[in-house]
């Protein structure tokens, strides 16, 4: 007979809709799994975020005029060129 284990209380802050200065607790039901992943891609988008102020200085999205939507699309075909490529490396050099 399997053992269910509790869910986790996975606890975050979030910037108050109405007030940027403050923030809310949001609580939620996660399981150690679904933990796991969320502190994996959290610490992966600081890493990111902190690798682009090096390169570019903070983010200032009111006087940002990239198209977000457009470099997202870029990024996703070249994440999905980085997949092919692997796989034909792999394919050919077993």
């Amino acid at each position: 007979m399997a053992i269910n284990k509790p869910e986790l209380r996975f606890v975050y802050y979030r910037p108050h809709p109405v007030n940027a200065h403050f923030v809310r607790v949001v609580e939620v039901e996660l399981s150690d799994d679904e933990c796991r992943v969320i502190m994996t891609l959290l610490d992966d988008a600081v890493a990111r975020i902190q690798k682009g102020r090096e390169t570019y200085g903070p983010l200032e999205l009111t006087s940002d005029t990239r198209d977000f939507v457009k470099e997202a699309n870029e990024e996703v075909l070249d994440n999905a060129i980085y997949l092919a490529m692997d796989k034909v490396r792999k394919r050919d050099n077993p």
